[in-house]
C-alpha cells in the first residue's frame, strides 16, 4: 500500500490484452512516444499476449499474471520503447526514495544491451517520434553490463534524493545506439532486437526499505539429483511445473518444504510456478539434464 507507483505489477487492467502494443490497457501505465509498449497477461489466453507463452517467448510473471515488454534497441536507429506513469503523490524534496524493477530477456531477442533505467521527472515527458529520449536516467544498470537472462528476473534498483516536485517514472534505455553497449546473445533469434519483460516496479521512501525486506517471504527453488526443491517460507503453498510451451504437467501443494523427484522428465527447460497462501506468487525458469 505504500507503493508511490500504482498498478507497479501490472495486474489491473480495464480490458484483456489481445494483440501487441495495448500498454494502455494497464492503466496508469503509459506510451510517452509513437513506438508501441506491450502488455502481457495471463487472461488473454492462447494470443500472442498471453502469460508465460507469448509472441516474444516463455516468460511467466515474477509476481501474479501481467507484466510489460519494451524494445531497448531495434533495427531502426535509436528506435526505443517506453513505459511511464505519473508519480501518486509528488516527491519531497530532501527526501530519499528507493526505486527498483524487474527485468528479464525475451526468448527471441536475438541482441541484449545495458542502459535500462528509470528516469525520475517533474514533468511528463514524450517524443512524437519512436527514438530514444535524451535524458540521464538516476537509476540505471551499470554501464557496459547487458542484461543477458532469459530465464530468470534481473533487479534494477537505486536510491534518488527528490529536489522537490517530481511527479513522473518513465523506464527504458535512455542513450542512442552509440553510447549503448549492444551484445549479440543468439544467430537465431526471431527479431533483430533487444526486448526486455519489465515486472514489480517500486517507489517508496527509503524509510520503508527495511519494512519492505522484513515482509518478503524468502521463495528458494533449486534442483539437486534430479530432484525439485522448493523453500516457500509459508505453511501453505501450491506449486505448478510446466513445460517452456505453457503446458502443465504436475502440481501439488505443500508447507514450508517439498522435494518433487524430476527423474522421469526430458532434458530441456521447464518453468516452477509457485503460490503462498496470502497470494503472492513467485516464478523461476529450471533446467533438467
Amino acid at each position: 500500500g505504500q507503493n508511490l507507483l500504482q498498478n507497479g505489477s501490472f495486474e489491473s487492467f480495464s480490458t484483456c490484452p489481445s494483440i501487441l502494443g495495448q500498454l494502455n490497457y494497464a492503466s496508469p501505465w503509459y506510451n510517452p512516444t509513437t513506438n508501441s509498449p506491450d502488455y502481457f497477461n495471463g487472461c488473454s489466453t492462447g494470443s500472442w499476449v498471453d502469460v508465460p507463452q507469448n509472441f516474444l517467448g516463455f516468460q511467466a510473471a515474477r509476481s501474479g499474471n501481467g507484466y510489460a515488454g519494451i524494445a531497448t534497441y531495434d533495427i531502426t536507429a535509436n528506435g526505443r520503447e517506453y513505459i511511464s506513469q505519473q508519480i501518486s503523490s509528488p516527491l519531497v524534496s530532501g527526501i530519499n526514495y528507493y526505486l527498483e524493477f524487474y527485468v528479464s530477456l525475451s526468448d527471441t531477442s536475438s541482441h541484449a544491451t545495458d542502459g535500462l533505467g528509470a528516469y525520475i521527472s517533474q514533468n511528463a515527458v514524450d517524443n512524437p517520434e519512436n527514438f530514444y529520449l535524451p535524458y540521464i536516467p538516476q537509476i540505471r544498470q551499470p554501464d557496459g553490463i547487458t542484461l543477458t537472462d532469459k530465464t530468470s528476473w534481473t533487479k534494477i534498483s537505486g536510491f534518488y534524493t527528490a529536489t522537490g516536485g517530481e511527479s513522473y517514472v518513465t523506464i527504458g534505455n535512455f542513450y542512442p545506439d552509440s553510447t549503448t553497449t549492444i551484445d549479440t546473445v543468439s544467430s537465431t533469434g526471431n527479431f533483430w532486437i533487444a526486448y526486455y519483460y519489465i515486472d514489480d516496479v517500486l517507489l517508496i521512501p527509503d524509510s520503508l526499505v527495511n519494512i519492505k525486506l522484513q515482509l518478503q517471504d524468502p521463495i528458494h527453488i533449486t534442483v539437486k539429483n534430479d530432484r525439485l526443491e522448493i523453500f516457500s517460507g509459508n505453511e501453505n503453498s501450491i506449486a505448478k511445473l510446466f513445460q517452456s510451451d505453457g503446458r502443465e504437467i504436475k502440481n501439488f501443494i505443500f508447507s514450508e518444504r517439498t522435494s518433487v523427484s524430476l527423474a522421469s522428465l526430458p532434458t530441456g527447460v521447464y518453468l516452477v510456478w509457485v503460490q503462498q497462501d496470502d497470494g503472492r506468487t513467485f516464478s523461476k525458469r529450471i533446467f533438467i539434464e
